[in-house]
């Protein structure tokens, strides 16, 4: 278990290229200020492999997280940076809450087995130029308590199929039930992946053991 916890805005907490495995949560920030998590494999986390609350400039970037209950989890309206990284085999890959807004892209985020990405509680990200397919909900917004006047920027992502109907039905918000706190926008694009085409995802993923097939 690794904890980032900055005081005041005085600290920096930043975890480069580690292996991480086996605990409750892989790396836990908290109110700390310009967190860092660059090239790490989390796996087997109970919790989370991140768990990132009331974090100020976070960034998560190039980090190959799995076979984790959530991979990376944002609680909190204070800013984030997630680019370039591979979520795969989780329960869910990438879940964001109260009033979380972080910037999303260029990630990799499949066949996790309940959602790809999970909004909760006001959050508002832009989430665009993504890989996002072959999960169990691909996108989903859950019931808000006041609903967004502004729709999820969702527009430029990759979901393995240009059928708008059919990605339609991997998208669960207001246009479902109208409890849900908010209307995504999409426009499914050309089958060009977003991820690093120099790695190879599917060998990542099917992988049984992680540490054989390091990014």
């Amino acid at each position: 278990l690794v904890r980032s916890r900055g005081l005041g805005d005085v600290y920096k907490r930043q975890i480069y290229e580690s292996r991480i495995s086996d605990c409750p949560v892989g790396v836990h920030a908290v109110r700390a200020v310009d967190p860092a998590v660059v090239g790490c494999l989390i796996n087997r986390s109970d919790l989370a492999g991140i768990l990132s609350e009331d974090v100020e400039d976070a960034v998560y970037w190039v980090n190959h997280i799995r076979d984790c209950n959530v991979a990376i989890d944002i609680v909190g309206p204070d800013y984030a940076r997630i680019p370039t990284n591979l979520l795969c085999r989780n329960g869910v890959g990438l879940r964001m809450s109260e009033g979380a807004d972080p910037d999303v892209w260029f990630n990799g985020i499949q066949d996790n087995r309940t959602h790809g990405v999970l909004l909760r509680s006001g959050s508002r990200p832009v989430v665009v130029q993504n890989d996002i397919f072959d999960n169990g909900i691909d996108f989903e917004v859950d019931v808000y308590a006041v609903p967004l006047d502004t729709l999820i920027d969702a527009s430029t992502n990759y979901w393995n199929s240009t059928d708008t109907l059919e990605v339609a039905g991997r998208i669960l918000d207001r246009a479902d039930d109208p409890a849900r706190g908010a209307y995504v926008e999409f426009k499914p694009v050309s089958p060009v992946i977003h991820f690093p085409g120099e790695v190879d995802v599917e060998r990542l993923c099917a992988a049984e053991s992680p540490y054989d097939e390091a990014m």
